[in-house]
């Protein structure tokens, strides 16, 4: 069986021209045999587009071709648009795949031991299932004139090699830095084989660029110099918010992680890698990000994207109001604006949670039902509980201080009635597994103020 490794670059300096320090003994060179290596250049921002030059040692191929997949170019294949590979200073064969492959390329090794190279240009620009392609600031990886955000599974190819190491270089304009979470070798960072599977974001540009540490954790935090809401202090409060709330760090990463925060115009809402997270500056969306490090996409299956996603929503704005990132007043706007989107996308007909989440990736409402109709799901469950003087914090603490993975509605439903007895089992019929409609709220009316909606009747 083949295992695909997707090997990713970070660095945290100014790289052009590229930075070649001396190399101590115990760093890699990217001329080693056993490491591939990779070479990222953006030298024209405005063309949207990065050059890549890897090199794979010959002895890591096993098998007469390289097969290299380029995930997230799926829906996208066309955003490849060259690929050459050589070895020995011959130019070797390169295969794209059939109708349902064709953001695969086979190059045709034939047994070499000799190191292959491979050179591409690719947009690397994603959108995710659901979203609208045809505005840019719902991406969430692109090459702007001014900026860029890199997905790391949309700018490298996973290989049909077994685990190695990999050095990364950056080539980029003037005054420009790549900030991520791994840690830095030599002129370039390294990426351990246990860490280059995993999705990350890249921030690339004029940022500025500071450090702080928690829980002896490193959190490398990256901001454009047009956003000035949220600093140092903020994320330190959301981060510190959810240790305390948990109980527990979330997972190591061996170089840290990075906090990407650049402007709203070019980036609506956030995502989270499994080291990393980007975002518009905004405090909500920056808790709601941070709590993904424990709430990752892992966690659970499909059917339960309303916890994973609804829930993290709450958390996002609940953190920001109490760790004193976003006042009374503006989390009462974003509540009302998620019912009222709520209300707006059940108009014609009312969904459960659990259907919703199911048709998370293929409809962009019932995306948004999950995020809205999630969020007052848990805002419900937690006044139900504080009048019995309980708390949501409890089970959440419970569920996400410990490692798990693919939970099911009913293993939620069972880990919740563990710390409630059976008191949660009504709420879990109607509206994770019932179209019923959640009761007023009394959180007044939507007035689109907020920015925490997408559907609402006026827009």
């Amino acid at each position: 069986m083949m295992r695909f490794l997707l090997f990713v670059s970070m660095i945290v300096v100014s790289v052009s021209p590229v930075v070649r320090c001396a190399r101590p003994e115990a760093e890699r060179s990217i001329t080693d045999s056993a490491t591939v290596s990779w070479e990222v250049r953006i030298t024209e921002p405005a063309s949207g587009l990065v050059e890549v030059r890897g090199r794979i040692p010959g002895e890591a191929i096993d098998g007469s071709s390289l097969i290299l997949r380029f995930l997230d170019l799926r829906r996208f294949p066309e955003g490849l648009h060259s690929l050459e590979a050589r070895s020995a200073g011959q130019a070797l064969t390169v295969e794209t795949g059939g109708p349902s492959e064709e953001h695969v390329r086979r190059v045709a090794t034939d047994g070499t031991s000799e190191v292959v190279e491979i050179e591409y240009t690719i947009d690397p620009t994603y959108y995710p299932p659901g979203s609208r392609v045809e505005n840019v600031a719902d991406a969430r990886s692109r090459v702007g004139g001014e900026l860029a955000v890199l997905r790391s599974t949309s700018l490298f190819p996973a290989l049909n090699i077994d685990p190695h190491p990999a050095h990364v270089t950056f080539v980029l304009p003037e005054d420009w830095v790549a900030v991520a979470p791994w840690r830095k070798a030599s002129d370039g960072l390294a990426v351990d084989p246990e860490d280059g599977t995993s999705v990350e974001y890249i921030g690339v540009g004029p940022l500025e660029v500071r450090e702080l540490r928690i829980e002896d954790t490193t959190f490398r935090v990256a901001t454009v110099s047009e956003q000035a809401v949220l600093n140092l202090e903020s994320v330190a409060a959301a981060i510190q918010y959810h240790v305390d709330l948990l109980g527990a760090p979330p997972t190591r990463c061996s170089g840290g992680r990075a906090v990407i925060i650049v402007t709203s115009r070019f980036m609506r809402g956030g995502a989270a890698g499994r080291c990393s997270i980007v975002q518009s500056p905004s405090p909500e969306v920056l808790s709601h990000e941070v709590f993904h490090w424990w709430t990752h996409a892992a966690l659970v299956r499909p059917e339960a994207r309303w916890f994973s996603e609804g829930f993290t929503n709450y958390y996002g704005i609940k953190a920001a109001r109490e760790s004193g990132l976003m006042s009374e007043e503006q989390a009462a706007l974003c509540l009302a604006d998620l019912w009222g989107e709520m209300l707006f996308l059940e108009a014609e007909r009312r969904q459960s949670l659990s259907a919703a989440s199911v048709d998370y990736d293929s409809d962009g409402r019932a995306r948004r039902l999950v995020y809205s109709k999630g969020t007052l799901f848990a805002l419900d469950l937690d006044r139900n509980l504080q009048e019995r003087s309980r708390s949501l914090d409890e089970a959440m603490g419970a569920i996400l201080s410990e490692a798990r993975r693919s939970l099911t509605n009913a293993d939620l439903l069972e880990l919740f009635n563990r710390v409630y007895g059976n008191g949660v089992d009504a709420e879990f019929d109607a509206y994770v597994e019932n179209n019923e409609a959640l009761p007023a709220l009394g959180l007044g009316p939507a007035t689109s103020r907020s920015g925490c909606a997408r559907y609402l009747p006026d827009n």
